[in-house]
Protein backbone atom coordinates (compact mmCIF):
# COMPACT_ATOMS: atom_id res chain seq x y z
CA UNK A 1 0.00 0.00 0.00
CA UNK A 2 1.26 3.42 -1.19
CA UNK A 3 1.73 6.37 1.56
CA UNK A 4 0.68 9.46 1.27
CA UNK A 5 3.85 11.18 -0.25
CA UNK A 6 4.00 7.93 -2.72
CA UNK A 7 0.37 8.99 -3.85
CA UNK A 8 1.34 12.40 -4.49
CA UNK A 9 4.68 11.98 -6.37
CA UNK A 10 2.75 9.34 -8.64
CA UNK A 11 0.21 12.31 -9.64
CA UNK A 12 3.15 15.07 -9.07
CA UNK A 13 2.98 16.92 -13.00
CA UNK A 14 -0.54 14.84 -14.39
CA UNK A 15 -1.70 18.73 -14.68
CA UNK A 16 0.95 20.38 -16.85
CA UNK A 17 -0.42 23.83 -16.48
CA UNK A 18 -0.59 23.44 -12.66
CA UNK A 19 2.12 22.58 -9.90
CA UNK A 20 1.30 20.56 -6.80
CA UNK A 21 1.90 22.56 -3.73
CA UNK A 22 0.57 20.46 -1.35
CA UNK A 23 -1.17 17.36 -0.46
CA UNK A 24 -3.03 15.35 2.99
CA UNK A 25 -4.25 12.42 4.07
CA UNK A 26 -8.35 13.32 4.50
CA UNK A 27 -11.49 10.80 5.33
CA UNK A 28 -13.83 12.09 2.74
CA UNK A 29 -17.55 12.03 4.14
CA UNK A 30 -19.85 8.53 3.56
CA UNK A 31 -22.88 7.56 5.27
CA UNK A 32 -24.48 4.28 6.24
CA UNK A 33 -27.67 4.52 5.77
CA UNK A 34 -30.76 2.38 6.48
CA UNK A 35 -32.84 2.56 3.43
CA UNK A 36 -36.54 1.10 2.63
CA UNK A 37 -37.13 0.26 -0.53
CA UNK A 38 -39.60 -1.83 -2.98
CA UNK A 39 -38.05 -4.16 -5.29
CA UNK A 40 -39.67 -6.43 -7.93
CA UNK A 41 -39.70 -9.98 -7.97
CA UNK A 42 -40.95 -13.11 -9.77
CA UNK A 43 -44.86 -14.10 -8.22
CA UNK A 44 -44.48 -17.62 -6.70
CA UNK A 45 -47.28 -19.90 -5.40
CA UNK A 46 -47.07 -22.65 -2.72
CA UNK A 47 -47.02 -25.95 -3.73
CA UNK A 48 -50.65 -26.90 -3.18
CA UNK A 49 -51.70 -24.07 -4.87
CA UNK A 50 -49.37 -24.65 -7.59
CA UNK A 51 -51.10 -28.63 -7.79
CA UNK A 52 -54.78 -26.97 -7.88
CA UNK A 53 -53.70 -24.79 -11.02
CA UNK A 54 -52.11 -27.34 -12.47
CA UNK A 55 -55.55 -29.90 -12.10
CA UNK A 56 -57.68 -27.15 -13.42
CA UNK A 57 -55.44 -26.94 -16.06
CA UNK A 58 -55.49 -30.36 -16.64
CA UNK A 59 -59.57 -30.50 -16.99
CA UNK A 60 -60.75 -30.14 -13.70
CA UNK A 61 -63.80 -27.65 -13.19
CA UNK A 62 -64.58 -28.26 -10.04
CA UNK A 63 -63.46 -28.61 -6.49
CA UNK A 64 -64.89 -31.72 -6.09
CA UNK A 65 -63.04 -32.78 -8.67
CA UNK A 66 -59.79 -31.26 -7.80
CA UNK A 67 -59.98 -32.49 -4.53
CA UNK A 68 -60.77 -36.31 -5.80
CA UNK A 69 -57.86 -36.23 -7.83
CA UNK A 70 -55.29 -35.11 -5.31
CA UNK A 71 -56.68 -36.64 -2.34
CA UNK A 72 -57.08 -33.85 -0.06
CA UNK A 73 -59.94 -32.81 1.66
CA UNK A 74 -62.68 -30.58 -0.17
CA UNK A 75 -62.08 -27.79 2.36
CA UNK A 76 -58.78 -27.33 1.96
CA UNK A 77 -59.18 -27.40 -1.75
CA UNK A 78 -62.09 -24.38 -2.05
CA UNK A 79 -59.66 -22.48 1.03
CA UNK A 80 -56.65 -22.41 -1.84
CA UNK A 81 -59.11 -21.86 -4.71
CA UNK A 82 -60.52 -18.90 -2.64
CA UNK A 83 -56.88 -17.47 -2.59
CA UNK A 84 -56.30 -17.86 -6.71
CA UNK A 85 -59.75 -16.09 -7.45
CA UNK A 86 -58.30 -12.65 -4.80
CA UNK A 87 -55.28 -13.21 -6.81
CA UNK A 88 -56.84 -13.14 -10.07
CA UNK A 89 -55.26 -16.46 -11.10
CA UNK A 90 -58.52 -18.30 -11.57
CA UNK A 91 -62.37 -17.28 -11.99
CA UNK A 92 -65.60 -19.01 -12.33
CA UNK A 93 -67.63 -18.95 -15.57
CA UNK A 94 -71.46 -18.79 -15.36
CA UNK A 95 -72.10 -22.35 -15.79
CA UNK A 96 -69.79 -22.95 -12.44
CA UNK A 97 -67.08 -24.00 -13.35
CA UNK A 98 -63.47 -22.98 -13.12
CA UNK A 99 -61.04 -21.93 -15.19
CA UNK A 100 -57.92 -20.25 -15.33
CA UNK A 101 -56.77 -16.71 -16.26
CA UNK A 102 -54.41 -15.01 -18.51
CA UNK A 103 -51.72 -14.45 -15.60
CA UNK A 104 -51.55 -17.95 -14.07
CA UNK A 105 -51.33 -19.49 -17.41
CA UNK A 106 -48.29 -17.16 -17.88
CA UNK A 107 -47.40 -18.63 -14.59
CA UNK A 108 -47.70 -22.18 -15.55
CA UNK A 109 -46.29 -22.05 -18.86
CA UNK A 110 -42.68 -20.65 -16.82
CA UNK A 111 -43.15 -17.36 -17.41
CA UNK A 112 -42.21 -14.82 -14.25
CA UNK A 113 -44.85 -12.62 -13.18
CA UNK A 114 -43.40 -9.44 -11.18
CA UNK A 115 -44.59 -8.34 -8.25
CA UNK A 116 -43.69 -5.03 -5.71
CA UNK A 117 -42.20 -6.10 -2.29
CA UNK A 118 -41.23 -3.88 0.35
CA UNK A 119 -37.54 -4.23 1.54
CA UNK A 120 -34.94 -2.41 3.90
CA UNK A 121 -31.02 -2.65 3.69
CA UNK A 122 -27.87 -0.76 4.79
CA UNK A 123 -26.05 0.97 2.19
CA UNK A 124 -23.22 3.07 1.53
CA UNK A 125 -23.73 6.36 0.67
CA UNK A 126 -21.28 9.28 -0.88
CA UNK A 127 -22.04 12.78 0.97
CA UNK A 128 -19.37 14.46 -1.86
CA UNK A 129 -20.84 12.99 -5.17
CA UNK A 130 -24.41 12.37 -3.40
CA UNK A 131 -25.24 8.99 -4.54
CA UNK A 132 -25.41 5.39 -3.18
CA UNK A 133 -21.72 3.44 -3.38
CA UNK A 134 -19.58 0.42 -2.40
CA UNK A 135 -16.00 1.19 -2.25
CA UNK A 136 -14.66 -2.42 -1.01
CA UNK A 137 -12.17 -0.43 1.53
CA UNK A 138 -12.56 -0.35 5.16
CA UNK A 139 -14.73 2.88 6.38
CA UNK A 140 -13.20 4.72 9.46
CA UNK A 141 -15.13 6.30 12.23
CA UNK A 142 -14.43 9.75 13.56
CA UNK A 143 -12.49 8.69 16.31
CA UNK A 144 -10.78 6.53 13.85
CA UNK A 145 -9.55 9.43 11.94
CA UNK A 146 -8.55 11.62 14.41
CA UNK A 147 -6.08 8.95 15.97
CA UNK A 148 -4.50 8.37 12.84
CA UNK A 149 -4.30 11.82 11.64
CA UNK A 150 -6.55 12.29 8.86
CA UNK A 151 -8.42 15.58 8.32
CA UNK A 152 -12.21 15.31 8.20
CA UNK A 153 -13.68 17.24 5.10
CA UNK A 154 -17.16 18.28 5.34
CA UNK A 155 -20.15 16.83 3.24
CA UNK A 156 -21.94 19.68 1.22
CA UNK A 157 -24.56 19.77 2.17
CA UNK A 158 -24.33 18.35 5.46
CA UNK A 159 -27.25 16.56 5.45
CA UNK A 160 -28.51 12.80 4.49
CA UNK A 161 -30.08 12.49 1.73
CA UNK A 162 -34.17 12.44 0.34
CA UNK A 163 -35.97 9.55 -0.51
CA UNK A 164 -36.30 10.67 -4.03
CA UNK A 165 -32.68 12.13 -3.99
CA UNK A 166 -31.26 8.55 -4.49
CA UNK A 167 -31.40 7.12 -8.25
CA UNK A 168 -32.46 3.43 -8.03
CA UNK A 169 -29.84 2.18 -10.09
CA UNK A 170 -27.20 4.01 -8.38
CA UNK A 171 -29.03 1.76 -5.27
CA UNK A 172 -29.32 -1.54 -7.22
CA UNK A 173 -25.32 -1.48 -7.95
CA UNK A 174 -24.54 -0.79 -4.41
CA UNK A 175 -26.79 -3.49 -3.13
CA UNK A 176 -25.54 -5.83 -6.19
CA UNK A 177 -21.85 -5.15 -5.06
CA UNK A 178 -21.83 -4.68 -1.12
CA UNK A 179 -24.15 -8.39 -1.17
CA UNK A 180 -21.43 -9.75 -3.70
CA UNK A 181 -21.49 -10.48 -7.84
CA UNK A 182 -23.25 -14.09 -7.32
CA UNK A 183 -26.15 -12.41 -6.38
CA UNK A 184 -28.47 -11.56 -8.85
CA UNK A 185 -29.17 -7.67 -9.11
CA UNK A 186 -32.98 -6.66 -7.51
CA UNK A 187 -35.15 -4.41 -9.24
CA UNK A 188 -35.65 -1.56 -7.14
CA UNK A 189 -38.91 0.20 -8.19
CA UNK A 190 -38.24 3.43 -5.77
CA UNK A 191 -37.01 4.94 -3.20
CA UNK A 192 -39.96 4.91 -0.05
CA UNK A 193 -37.96 6.12 2.95
CA UNK A 194 -34.13 7.36 4.28
CA UNK A 195 -34.34 6.15 7.96
CA UNK A 196 -30.73 5.74 10.32
CA UNK A 197 -27.68 7.40 8.99
CA UNK A 198 -24.14 7.01 10.68
CA UNK A 199 -21.35 9.02 9.91
CA UNK A 200 -18.23 7.39 8.79
CA UNK A 201 -14.92 8.63 6.13
CA UNK A 202 -13.53 7.12 3.31
CA UNK A 203 -9.81 7.30 3.62
CA UNK A 204 -8.04 9.09 0.65
CA UNK A 205 -5.33 11.76 -0.44
CA UNK A 206 -6.56 15.20 -1.17
CA UNK A 207 -4.02 16.85 -3.78
CA UNK A 208 -3.99 20.69 -3.59
CA UNK A 209 -2.19 22.36 -6.96
CA UNK A 210 -1.77 25.94 -8.36
CA UNK A 211 -1.64 27.03 -11.53
CA UNK A 212 1.71 28.38 -13.16
CA UNK A 213 0.24 31.24 -14.08
CA UNK A 214 -2.84 32.00 -12.58
CA UNK A 215 -4.01 32.10 -8.63
CA UNK A 216 -6.21 29.26 -10.30
CA UNK A 217 -6.29 26.35 -7.41
CA UNK A 218 -8.00 23.01 -7.90
CA UNK A 219 -8.19 19.90 -5.53
CA UNK A 220 -7.76 16.02 -6.86
CA UNK A 221 -8.36 13.15 -4.36
CA UNK A 222 -7.34 10.10 -4.68
CA UNK A 223 -8.59 6.71 -2.96
CA UNK A 224 -7.16 3.30 -2.54
CA UNK A 225 -4.20 4.58 -4.57
CA UNK A 226 -6.22 5.76 -7.49
CA UNK A 227 -7.39 9.44 -9.20
CA UNK A 228 -11.09 9.84 -8.41
CA UNK A 229 -13.06 11.57 -11.02
CA UNK A 230 -16.11 11.76 -9.50
CA UNK A 231 -15.15 13.22 -6.09
CA UNK A 232 -13.04 15.90 -8.00
CA UNK A 233 -15.88 17.23 -10.06
CA UNK A 234 -18.54 16.73 -6.93
CA UNK A 235 -16.08 18.79 -5.05
CA UNK A 236 -15.51 21.75 -7.54
CA UNK A 237 -19.56 21.89 -8.40
CA UNK A 238 -20.58 22.15 -4.66
CA UNK A 239 -18.02 24.81 -4.17
CA UNK A 240 -15.69 22.82 -1.57
CA UNK A 241 -12.26 25.09 -2.84
CA UNK A 242 -14.03 27.77 -1.59
CA UNK A 243 -15.91 26.80 1.22
CA UNK A 244 -13.04 25.01 2.96
CA UNK A 245 -10.98 28.42 2.02
CA UNK A 246 -8.63 26.11 0.21
CA UNK A 247 -7.70 28.75 -2.64
CA UNK A 248 -7.46 31.84 -0.05
CA UNK A 249 -4.56 29.74 2.32
CA UNK A 250 -2.79 28.36 -0.64
CA UNK A 251 -2.76 31.76 -2.63
CA UNK A 252 -1.95 33.77 0.68
CA UNK A 253 0.84 31.54 2.02
CA UNK A 254 4.20 32.74 2.04
CA UNK A 255 5.83 33.07 -1.08
CA UNK A 256 9.45 30.94 -0.84
CA UNK A 257 12.18 33.23 -0.03
CA UNK A 258 15.66 33.29 -1.76
CA UNK A 259 18.33 31.45 -0.32
CA UNK A 260 19.96 34.68 1.08
CA UNK A 261 16.95 34.73 3.19
CA UNK A 262 16.83 31.38 4.64
CA UNK A 263 20.46 30.99 5.48
CA UNK A 264 22.54 33.73 5.15
CA UNK A 265 24.18 35.83 2.45
CA UNK A 266 27.18 34.23 3.33
CA UNK A 267 26.58 30.40 3.52
CA UNK A 268 23.92 31.54 0.17
CA UNK A 269 26.81 32.61 -1.93
CA UNK A 270 28.83 29.50 -1.32
CA UNK A 271 25.78 27.27 -1.75
CA UNK A 272 24.53 29.57 -4.86
CA UNK A 273 27.85 27.65 -7.01
CA UNK A 274 26.22 24.42 -6.59
CA UNK A 275 22.36 25.76 -7.51
CA UNK A 276 20.65 23.93 -9.81
CA UNK A 277 18.16 25.59 -11.75
CA UNK A 278 14.55 24.56 -10.84
CA UNK A 279 13.55 23.70 -14.01
CA UNK A 280 16.11 20.69 -14.22
CA UNK A 281 15.01 19.30 -10.59
CA UNK A 282 11.13 19.80 -12.23
CA UNK A 283 12.14 18.17 -15.42
CA UNK A 284 13.80 15.48 -13.40
CA UNK A 285 10.84 15.07 -11.07
CA UNK A 286 8.95 15.23 -14.23
CA UNK A 287 10.57 12.08 -15.82
CA UNK A 288 10.36 9.82 -12.54
CA UNK A 289 6.83 10.99 -12.30
CA UNK A 290 5.71 10.14 -15.50
CA UNK A 291 7.44 6.69 -15.29
CA UNK A 292 5.91 5.88 -12.08
CA UNK A 293 2.35 6.61 -13.78
CA UNK A 294 3.16 4.15 -16.55
CA UNK A 295 4.50 1.31 -14.53
CA UNK A 296 1.27 1.70 -12.43
CA UNK A 297 -0.88 1.62 -15.20
CA UNK A 298 1.06 -1.31 -17.06
CA UNK A 299 0.69 -3.32 -13.74
CA UNK A 300 -2.87 -2.12 -12.90
CA UNK A 301 -3.53 -3.27 -17.22
CA UNK A 302 -1.16 -6.76 -17.35
CA UNK A 303 -2.54 -8.82 -19.59
CA UNK A 304 -4.23 -12.24 -18.46
CA UNK A 305 -3.39 -14.02 -21.45
CA UNK A 306 -0.03 -16.05 -20.54
CA UNK A 307 0.95 -14.84 -23.87
CA UNK A 308 0.89 -11.34 -23.57
CA UNK A 309 2.28 -11.60 -19.81
CA UNK A 310 6.28 -10.74 -20.74
CA UNK A 311 5.05 -7.67 -22.71
CA UNK A 312 3.28 -6.20 -19.70
CA UNK A 313 6.36 -7.25 -17.92
CA UNK A 314 8.67 -5.62 -19.78
CA UNK A 315 6.47 -2.28 -20.02
CA UNK A 316 6.49 -2.37 -15.75
CA UNK A 317 10.19 -3.20 -15.32
CA UNK A 318 11.26 -0.84 -18.52
CA UNK A 319 9.12 2.36 -16.58
CA UNK A 320 10.68 1.13 -13.33
CA UNK A 321 13.96 1.46 -14.87
CA UNK A 322 13.61 5.06 -15.94
CA UNK A 323 11.82 6.24 -12.81
CA UNK A 324 14.89 5.19 -10.60
CA UNK A 325 17.32 6.83 -13.35
CA UNK A 326 15.89 9.84 -13.32
CA UNK A 327 15.71 9.73 -9.42
CA UNK A 328 19.64 9.10 -9.39
CA UNK A 329 20.01 12.25 -11.46
CA UNK A 330 17.83 14.14 -9.34
CA UNK A 331 19.86 12.60 -6.16
CA UNK A 332 23.59 14.34 -8.17
CA UNK A 333 21.78 17.83 -8.03
CA UNK A 334 23.28 19.93 -4.75
CA UNK A 335 21.23 22.51 -4.37
CA UNK A 336 17.58 22.50 -5.35
CA UNK A 337 13.96 22.96 -4.70
CA UNK A 338 12.37 20.10 -3.68
CA UNK A 339 8.66 19.26 -4.36
CA UNK A 340 6.27 19.25 -1.26
CA UNK A 341 5.70 14.88 -1.19
CA UNK A 342 10.31 14.48 -0.82
CA UNK A 343 9.74 16.26 2.99
CA UNK A 344 8.38 13.06 4.42
CA UNK A 345 10.45 10.02 2.59
CA UNK A 346 13.83 12.83 3.81
CA UNK A 347 12.73 12.80 7.20
CA UNK A 348 12.27 8.82 7.33
CA UNK A 349 15.88 8.86 5.42
CA UNK A 350 17.42 10.76 7.97
CA UNK A 351 16.62 8.89 10.94
CA UNK A 352 17.27 5.44 9.08
CA UNK A 353 20.41 6.29 7.55
CA UNK A 354 22.46 9.34 9.93
CA UNK A 355 25.37 8.46 11.27
CA UNK A 356 26.80 10.72 13.84
CA UNK A 357 23.90 13.65 13.82
CA UNK A 358 20.69 14.70 13.35
CA UNK A 359 19.03 17.78 13.74
CA UNK A 360 15.36 18.34 13.65
CA UNK A 361 14.15 22.24 13.92
CA UNK A 362 9.96 22.18 13.78
CA UNK A 363 7.54 24.97 15.95
CA UNK A 364 4.72 22.31 15.76
CA UNK A 365 5.12 18.36 17.46
CA UNK A 366 1.83 15.80 17.08
CA UNK A 367 1.49 12.29 18.08
CA UNK A 368 0.46 11.31 14.69
CA UNK A 369 3.88 12.12 13.22
CA UNK A 370 6.15 10.94 16.53
CA UNK A 371 4.60 7.63 16.42
CA UNK A 372 5.46 4.13 17.65
CA UNK A 373 7.14 4.19 14.41
CA UNK A 374 8.95 7.30 14.81
CA UNK A 375 9.97 6.79 18.22
CA UNK A 376 11.32 3.44 17.39
CA UNK A 377 13.90 4.93 14.44
CA UNK A 378 14.31 7.47 17.00
CA UNK A 379 15.50 4.85 19.28
CA UNK A 380 17.90 3.27 16.31
CA UNK A 381 19.68 6.00 15.87
CA UNK A 382 20.71 7.11 19.21
CA UNK A 383 21.97 3.06 19.81
CA UNK A 384 23.85 3.42 16.70
CA UNK A 385 25.63 6.71 18.18
CA UNK A 386 23.86 9.32 16.44
CA UNK A 387 23.65 12.57 18.31
CA UNK A 388 20.08 13.88 17.60
CA UNK A 389 18.68 17.45 18.52
CA UNK A 390 14.78 18.56 18.07
CA UNK A 391 14.29 21.99 18.28
CA UNK A 392 10.64 23.09 18.82
CA UNK A 393 7.86 26.16 20.46
CA UNK A 394 5.88 28.78 18.52
CA UNK A 395 4.28 31.13 20.28
CA UNK A 396 4.41 34.42 21.59
CA UNK A 397 6.11 35.67 24.71
CA UNK A 398 2.86 36.78 26.38
CA UNK A 399 1.52 33.82 25.85
CA UNK A 400 1.86 30.30 28.52
CA UNK A 401 4.07 27.68 27.19
CA UNK A 402 1.16 25.38 25.79
CA UNK A 403 0.28 21.77 27.82
CA UNK A 404 2.80 19.29 26.23
CA UNK A 405 1.26 16.51 24.04
CA UNK A 406 2.03 12.90 24.05
CA UNK A 407 4.41 13.32 21.62
CA UNK A 408 6.33 15.70 23.51
CA UNK A 409 5.92 13.76 26.31
CA UNK A 410 7.42 10.68 24.79
CA UNK A 411 10.52 12.77 23.28
CA UNK A 412 11.27 13.98 26.63
CA UNK A 413 11.20 10.84 28.58
CA UNK A 414 13.84 9.48 25.92
CA UNK A 415 16.11 12.56 26.15
CA UNK A 416 15.58 12.34 30.09
CA UNK A 417 16.98 8.75 29.77
CA UNK A 418 19.56 9.16 26.94
CA UNK A 419 21.81 12.05 26.56
CA UNK A 420 22.19 11.49 22.88
CA UNK A 421 18.78 13.35 22.54
CA UNK A 422 18.92 16.94 22.72
CA UNK A 423 15.14 17.67 23.28
CA UNK A 424 14.79 21.65 23.42
CA UNK A 425 12.16 24.44 23.96
CA UNK A 426 13.39 27.34 21.37
CA UNK A 427 10.21 29.35 22.04
CA UNK A 428 9.28 31.46 18.83
CA UNK A 429 10.48 29.89 15.90
CA UNK A 430 9.23 29.69 12.37
CA UNK A 431 12.18 27.76 11.09
CA UNK A 432 11.84 24.52 9.39
CA UNK A 433 14.47 22.29 9.31
CA UNK A 434 15.83 18.96 9.03
CA UNK A 435 19.58 18.37 9.08
CA UNK A 436 21.55 14.92 8.20
CA UNK A 437 25.39 14.50 9.21
CA UNK A 438 27.66 16.54 7.00
CA UNK A 439 25.43 15.65 3.99
CA UNK A 440 22.83 17.53 3.52
CA UNK A 441 20.23 19.54 4.99
CA UNK A 442 16.35 21.11 3.97
CA UNK A 443 15.05 25.01 5.18
CA UNK A 444 11.55 24.73 4.41
CA UNK A 445 8.08 25.63 5.18
CA UNK A 446 7.10 21.71 5.88
CA UNK A 447 6.35 21.27 9.11
CA UNK A 448 8.35 18.23 9.63
CA UNK A 449 6.91 16.84 13.01
CA UNK A 450 3.31 17.41 12.66
CA UNK A 451 2.31 17.34 9.05
CA UNK A 452 -0.55 14.64 10.11
CA UNK A 453 -2.93 15.30 12.79
CA UNK A 454 -2.54 18.75 12.89
CA UNK A 455 -6.56 20.06 13.15
CA UNK A 456 -5.75 23.59 12.78
CA UNK A 457 -3.00 23.11 9.58
CA UNK A 458 -3.91 25.22 6.47
CA UNK A 459 -3.50 24.10 3.01
CA UNK A 460 -1.07 26.00 1.54
CA UNK A 461 1.64 26.33 -1.03
CA UNK A 462 4.77 24.23 0.70
CA UNK A 463 8.61 24.94 -0.32
CA UNK A 464 11.80 23.42 0.51
CA UNK A 465 15.29 23.89 -0.34
CA UNK A 466 17.94 21.33 -0.44
CA UNK A 467 21.79 21.98 0.12
CA UNK A 468 24.01 19.49 -0.27
CA UNK A 469 27.49 20.59 -0.10
CA UNK A 470 29.11 19.47 3.14
CA UNK A 471 31.25 23.04 3.66
CA UNK A 472 27.92 24.25 3.99
CA UNK A 473 26.04 21.80 6.08
CA UNK A 474 28.83 22.34 8.52
CA UNK A 475 28.73 25.64 8.78
CA UNK A 476 24.67 26.16 8.79
CA UNK A 477 24.74 23.19 11.79
CA UNK A 478 27.17 25.20 13.88
CA UNK A 479 24.70 28.52 13.52
CA UNK A 480 21.46 26.01 14.51
CA UNK A 481 23.85 24.65 17.39
CA UNK A 482 23.94 28.25 19.19
CA UNK A 483 20.06 28.49 19.06
CA UNK A 484 20.25 25.26 20.56
CA UNK A 485 22.26 26.45 23.21
CA UNK A 486 20.06 29.50 23.85
CA UNK A 487 16.98 27.52 24.19
CA UNK A 488 15.43 25.20 27.20
CA UNK A 489 16.50 21.97 27.94
CA UNK A 490 13.34 19.77 28.19
CA UNK A 491 13.47 16.60 30.48
CA UNK A 492 16.96 16.35 32.31
CA UNK A 493 19.26 13.95 31.17
CA UNK A 494 21.12 11.13 33.06
CA UNK A 495 24.81 10.91 32.88
CA UNK A 496 26.01 7.66 31.35
CA UNK A 497 22.47 6.37 30.89
CA UNK A 498 22.07 3.93 28.77
CA UNK A 499 20.49 4.29 25.02
CA UNK A 500 16.69 3.44 24.89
Amino acid sequence: MRTPAEVAALFDDLKPAFSLVDFAEVGLPVYRLTVTFLVLEPKTYPPIEEFVLKSIEAGMVTAEEISGLLGIEARVVEGCLTNLIRDDAIFVTPDGSISLTKKSKSILSGEELIKPREQAAVVTYDAITRRPKYFGIPLLGRTEIQWRGLREIRAFPARKPEADEIDVRDLEEALEREAGTRQQRVKVLRVKEVGRKENHFLPAVMLIYLSKRTQEVRVRFAVDGRLSTEHEKAFLTAGGIEKLGIRDSVVQSDQRPELPALIGTELAAEASRHLSSSDDGSKLKLRASIARFRAEVSRQERPVNPAMADAGGNAYAAAIAEAERAERELATLKVRPIAVYEHPPLLQQALDTAQTRLLIISPWITPAVVDQHFVRRLRAALERGVKVRIGYGLHSHRQARPKPNDAEKALSEISTRNSALEFVWLGNTHAKILLKDSEWFVVSSFNWLSFRGDPGRTFREEWGMFVGVSSVVDKYHDELLARFNQGKVVGKPQTGAAPQ
